[in-house]
């Protein structure tokens, strides 16, 4: 017997750290269940767009290419390292009925079918700007008749880029031929009252149009 502490019957600590746990337990199952899932995939708005039973594996794949170049005498030279998009593969199951199982096939032709960008998200790390290029279908035994345990998705990161464009002169002025030179832009012509002379002939070349080609009746 220790001060301070009372004297407990035999067999009387079992049901209270039994107790305790199963409180812990059931805390815990509470704050997973009204927490955000934590695998998935979702659009833009932040909406889930698959519904999978559960994610059977997960793998990403990452490559920096060694770019190789030829060289004189059949040699190959290495000049640069390149960062290539990384590929990510998830592999989901879906049970139910008939229509879930529909259902979630056809959410995945959909998003394979999609040029939008989507959100991997991991317990441990978000991937972002993702698209899903590939799908695979495994169904297996008799099991795999009502329930599908290998879905697998591929998705592949888009790293987008901002287009710039600059402006080059080119000088054209001694082209050849003389049609391909630049059109060049003295400043705006205004309209200017015609000469008399201008006027007498341009009336004389309206009459020889209305009277018709020579030999004519």
């Amino acid at each position: 017997m220790i001060p301070g502490i009372p004297q407990l019957p035999a067999g009387a600590a079992t049901p209270v750290i039994a107790g305790i746990a199963s409180e812990a337990i059931s805390s815990m199952l509470w704050q997973a269940a009204q927490s955000p899932p934590a695998w998935g995939v979702f659009d833009s708005g932040g909406n889930q767009v698959l519904f999978p039973d559960s994610v059977l594996e997960f793998s990403r794949r990452q490559e920096y290419e060694i770019s190789n170049y030829p060289v004189q005498a059949g040699e190959f030279r290495s000049y640069n390292k390149v960062l290539r998009p990384f590929e990510i593969q998830m592999r989901f199951s879906k049970g139910g009925t008939v229509n879930d199982r529909a259902n979630f096939l056809n959410s995945i032709d959909a998003l394979i079918q999609s040029i939008s960008l989507y959100t991997v998200v991991t317990p441990e790390v978000v991937y972002p700007n993702m698209n899903a290029e590939r799908q695979e279908i495994m169904r297996r035994g008799a099991k795999g008749a009502y329930f599908l345990t290998e879905v697998d998705v591929y998705f592949i990161q888009i790293i987008e880029v901002t287009a710039q464009y600059t402006s080059t002169a080119t000088q054209l002025t001694n082209a050849q031929p003389a049609s391909a030179q630049p059109v060049s832009n003295v400043g705006t012509v205004q309209p200017q009252a015609p000469t008399s002379q201008q006027a007498q002939t341009g009336g004389l070349a309206l009459q020889t149009a209305a009277a018709g080609p020579v030999g004519s009746n």
